[in-house]
């Protein structure tokens, strides 16, 4: 998880019953580099900043599909958020 007003530190989610710690990291460039095995990024950032959050994810290579879950976004620009 990427979160840039933190800091770096491990945050409890449950599901159901089952406990997950997940870390969070304040750049998506350390992140990919940590977890080079993962190649799937789900975006829930804010309509304000989806758009430059998921151009940033572009510009690593061992993502292959994105998911963008915000609200406001025009759908032609989430089809190609390159073109806009």
């Amino acid at each position: 998880m990427i979160y840039p007003f933190g800091g770096h530190h491990i945050q409890k989610f449950y599901c159901v019953t089952k406990e997950t710690l997940l870390p969070i990291y304040t750049r998506f460039k350390e992140a990919c580099a940590k977890h080079p095995d993962a190649d799937v990024v789900v975006n829930v950032a804010s309509s304000r900043s989806v758009y430059t959050s998921t151009l940033e994810c572009f510009e690593f290579p061992q993502i292959k599909a994105i998911a963008l879950i915000a609200e406001g976004v025009l759908r032609s620009c989430s089809r190609d958020p390159v073109e806009g």
